[in-house]
């Protein structure tokens, strides 16, 4: 959504640290997304369960290299979205947390409570 200011916002609604934990796959090592037993998480399971909603990780973006001229995206002349065979690598980021939406560019598979479950302290 564009601001009066021309400033361009992207209003999403952050998951709480207490909907959500970081879990490691059993088979492969690899972390995976569990939803808690919360209210909120509880609430949202059947537009989750009708692939209506999604969770999508949020990122802080540190560097990343055009892949066309190798140089710091951030400051070189392409435009992935424009010119052809320009692509991005990321080289580093942080993660920031998840947020809710329709329309995820990542789809994730996240592990579900069940409304009987018990949230562990």
């Amino acid at each position: 959504m564009f601001k009066v200011s021309g400033a361009l916002s992207l209003e999403r609604k952050i998951l709480a640290t207490d909907e959500f934990t970081i879990i490691q796959d059993p088979n492969d090592g690899s972390p995976i997304l569990g939803l808690k037993n919360h209210p909120n998480i509880i609430r949202a399971l059947p537009l989750i369960h009708s692939k209506r909603i999604t969770v999508a990780p949020m990122w802080h973006l540190i560097s990343s290299v055009c892949d066309r001229c190798r140089a710091a995206y951030e400051s070189c002349d392409c435009i992935k979205l424009v010119d052809d065979g320009v692509s991005q690598t990321v080289t580093e980021a942080k993660p920031l947390g998840f947020f809710w939406t329709d329309r995820s560019a990542q789809q994730l598979d996240p592990s579900l409570p069940t409304k009987t479950e018990q949230d562990p302290q």
